[in-house]
């Protein structure tokens, strides 16, 4: 698979144990990962941590993997008259 991604847009990976588990609904998960990320700060540490605090604020029961990231910059410098 292979798709474009705007400059310094954010990439956020993830299990499902991030967004749902025995007692956490996936709709409710989903929509508090979006609220994080609407809000997020340029440092993609610093997004892993809010999410982390947001979405598993204890001892998950599911296995969780995350990965957070930002599309560079263009390297290409713009044509300008």
């Amino acid at each position: 698979m292979e798709f474009e991604l705007p400059e310094e847009s954010p990439l956020v990976l993830h299990t499902d144990g991030l967004i749902a588990g025995r007692t956490r609904d996936v709709g409710r998960g989903l929509a508090t990962l979006h609220d994080v990320l609407a809000s997020a700060p340029d440092s993609p540490e610093e997004t892993c941590d809010r999410l982390l605090a947001a979405l598993l604020p204890g001892r998950p029961a599911d296995d969780v993997a995350l990965i957070v990231a930002r599309s560079p910059e263009s390297s290409t410098p713009s044509a300008r008259a």
